[in-house]
């Protein structure tokens, strides 16, 4: 099955996160900086939200 393309090369740790170092700060939790893709969070559109998600 053909994976959809944003799903593929989204990050999978925090530092594979560009250009988002604010949001970045407030999750970084441990040495290995997984990404927590059961975490809510709300701003603003345009914000990363779904990046980070």
């Amino acid at each position: 099955m053909t994976e959809i393309w944003s799903q593929k090369h989204r990050p999978t740790t925090l530092k594979d996160v560009i250009g988002r170092d604010d949001i970045v700060a407030h999750f970084k939790v441990g040495d290995g900086f997984k990404v927590f893709h059961c975490l809510f969070h709300s701003q603003e559109a345009g914000t990363g939200k779904t990046t980070i998600a």
